[in-house]
This record gives C-alpha cells, structure tokens and sequence, in this order.
C-alpha cells in the first residue's frame, strides 16, 4: 500500500466523525510549499539573495520566516519530539562551538539556524498527502530549471553551474529533489499523467546535466538513488522500468545531443587515481584527530580551516570536504552525537499516539525518509555544505511532515470507528438481568 497519490484526492468517509479535522485537499499550506520550493532555484544566483550586513539571505528565508515562526507558535506540538529535541540539542551546540574559535560567528549561526528551520517548517507545513504532492513539485521544477539553463555549460570541466557555489553545489540541489520525483513515481500509482510528466522531465534534466559534468559525487548519488528506488518496493517492476526508461533516456541524450568527454576523463581520473582523492583521504584523518583533541566544543566551524592547515603542516588553509570530519573536528563530539540521534530518531519515527500497529502507508512513507537519510549520509561523505543544503533540509522535513499526516489520519479513521462489539462468552445468559 502506498500514500494517497491524487492531487488533490477526497476522503470517502469525510463526514464522519472526527475525520473533518483531517483535510485531505491541497490546502494554504502546500500552495505555500510549493512556492517555497520554486524560489528554491534563486539560492543559485547571487543577484536574487539579499544583503543584510555581511550576510546573503535566500530569497525563500524571506518568505518562510513569518511561516515558520507562526507554525511553531501553533503547531510544534506536532513534530516528533524525540527529534525536535536532539535537532535543539544539535543547534545549540554548533552555536556554542562557534564561540570557542574567539567570536560569534555570525554567518555560521544563520546558514545552520535556517536550514533547521527550513526543514521544521516543511514538516509542519504538510497539512495533507496533497500538500506534501505540492511541495516536491515545487522543488522538482526549481532544480529541473537550473538544469537546463545550465544545460549548455554542463559539459565543461570544472565549470560552475551555480553563481553561489561550485561545480559540486548542483547535485546538494538536484539529488533530494530526484529521490522525491523517483518515491513519487514509484509509489503513486493513481498520480496524474501531468504530474508524472513533471516530475519525470524535471529528473531527466538534473541527470542529463550532472553526468555531463566533472561530479563524481553526483554520478554516485544518481547511481543511489536509483539503486534505491529499484528496492522501494522489493524490485517492483514498476521500480524498474521507470529507473530504466530514465536511465537509457539520460544516456541516449549525452550520446546524441551532448559529450561524454568530461565523464571519460573524470572516469580515467579516478581509477588512476588523483593527489586531490589522496588529500582529502588526509584531511578527513586530520580533522577527526583535531576533534579528538577538542572533545567538547571542537576548535569552532570558522577556525577548523586553520587547524586542518596547521596539523597537515601545508600552510594552507581547506576544509575537511567531510560532514563528519567538519563536525566533529568544528563543534564536537555532543553536536556530532546530537546529529546522529536525531537521524536515529527518525529511522525510527512512528505514528503519533499510541497505534496498535504501523500501517502499510506510513512504512512506505518512512521508507523514502529512510532514503533520504542514507543519501544525506553518503554525500555528506563529499562535502560538509550539506549541513547548509536548503534542498536537502526541504526534502527531509517534507517526508516527516508525510509520516506525521499519515498517522494523524489514521488515527482519526480509528477514533471514528464504532466500538467493538462485547464477547458474549458461554453461560453469561444464566446471570440474572444479563441479555447476550
């Protein structure tokens, strides 16, 4: 069984009970999702941020803030606790580990504060399936566009597709995107064919596009994802085909219409091996070492570039390229176990309430978090800039807010339902004033 896949569907029972507090219809919220998700595609242009000081704030922070603030006033009741708190936890003590590198580093504090926030007021944001539908359209579309106005420069070495990161940035975009689209495809099988059409053309672009370019990262990610969503429903025929049609389509257009140039070389790069893949093998050691040394607040996010450069004795100054070895070595051990406990909490995230058993739909729904969290972990391995990663953020709170709605509704479903009949057991007729 899969998630209500129509957009937007009605419940059939809508009128009885308490079923009325649970809408179903694509509501406030979710057209807000969606337009969340579109700007989504500014953060990738430097002309669309605003300056505030020294900072540049994405243009979709400047909407979600009144968002965010108003859903946590009313409804933080309803994100997972257990999470909530280990994400506070988290927060908390990245902040108080900037503080150990002799300042209060402003720009650290914003770029975490908003991705927490971002993937928050996602996850409270999802009213209904529809509105969950809506948001992953929204940040399908935005990622789709990034890949064709950067289509032509796709195929050039190094070349940065976003004006506000390198060329690895993209797929910090385009992969939780992709994931999304795929679980959407694979499991909605009553979505309609325009929404299946958008979807499945805003993941061909980012394919198209990222292995036309220098991102092994990327390549491997893609390759996940697909892996993944083969196995979503124990290698489902309908799994398969659509990772198939979609590979075959993305190799048929670099083939024909595009250059594989940059993938052979990157390709020969890397079986051949690079300094760049030994040195950063190098720095990660370095910055666990470092966070060894600095167990409780590490050396601060802002000062780890120094002691990496200072313990490699390079004289240069570079990031661990690692989220591990940036939160571990930056803000340490407690902030790095906060981390972890929040993606075991939702590993393990159940219905609200006390339910007597997990439904075939919320397994499906946790099943893509699942997902998520392992995609999130492996290209966390290539870069520490997931932390700040808006899409990633979206993505992740997008399939709580799923999980949550599902269990709110089946709960209500199974609110309404009549009481259980009482066992008439043998003799019970021989007591006096006692009708079986």
């Amino acid at each position: 069984m899969s998630w209500n896949p129509k957009l937007p569907p009605a419940l059939a029972a809508r009128g009885r009970g308490n079923l009325k507090s649970v809408p179903e219809k694509l509501t406030v919220h979710g057209i807000v999702l969606l337009v969340i998700g579109l700007l989504m595609a500014t953060s990738a242009f430097e002309r669309f941020r605003i300056p505030v000081g020294a900072l540049q704030v994405h243009l979709y922070l400047v909407l979600m803030a009144p968002f965010f603030l108003y859903m946590v006033a009313t409804n933080i009741r309803e994100f997972p606790g257990v999470p909530l708190a280990a994400l506070l936890v988290f927060c908390g003590m990245y902040i108080i580990s900037t503080l150990s590198g002799g300042g209060f580093a402003y720009g650290e504090v914003l770029k975490i504060c908003a991705s927490a926030a971002t993937l928050v007021t996602a996850a409270l944001m999802v009213r209904s399936e529809s509105d969950f539908s809506a948001g992953v359209i929204g940040l399908s579309v935005a990622v789709g566009f990034l890949a064709f106005f950067n289509l032509e420069t796709a195929d050039r070495l190094g070349r940065n597709l976003m004006e506000t990161g390198n060329k690895n940035a993209y797929s910090l975009y385009a992969l939780p995107a992709m994931l999304l689209a795929g679980a959407v495809l694979v499991q909605k099988r009553h979505s309609t064919l325009l929404i299946n059409g958008i979807l499945a053309v805003c993941t061909f672009g980012p394919l198209v596009v990222i292995f036309m370019g220098a991102n092994r990262s990327g390549w491997l990610g893609c390759a996940l994802i697909a892996l993944m969503l083969m196995i979503l429903r124990g290698f489902n025929a309908r799994g398969v085909v659509i990772v198939g049609v979609l590979g075959y389509a993305t190799y048929f257009a670099i083939t024909n219409f595009g250059t594989t140039s940059v993938f052979e070389f990157r390709v020969k790069q890397t079986l051949e091996g690079s300094t760049s893949d030994v040195n950063r093998k190098a720095l990660v050691i370095a910055a666990l070492k470092i966070g060894m040394d600095n167990p409780v607040v590490g050396v601060s996010p802002q000062q780890l570039p120094f002691e990496l450069g200072r313990e490699m004795e390079s004289g240069e100054y570079s990031a661990p390229h690692n989220v591990l070895g940036q939160l571990v070595g930056g803000s340490g051990l407690i902030c790095t176990a906060a981390l972890a406990f929040v993606a075991i909490s939702l590993w393990r995230l159940k219905p609200p309430g006390r339910a007597p058993q997990i439904s075939d739909a919320f397994k499906a729904a946790r099943s893509v978090l699942r997902m998520m969290l392992v995609l999130w972990a492996f290209r966390g391995m290539f870069t520490a800039e997931i932390l700040y990663s808006p899409a990633f953020s979206m993505a992740i709170g997008l399939l709580i807010g799923l999980c949550v709605t599902i269990g709110r509704r089946e709960r209500a479903q199974a609110g309404a339902r009549p009481p259980r009949p009482l066992v008439a057991y043998p003799g019970i007729a021989q007591f006096p004033g006692i009708a079986t």
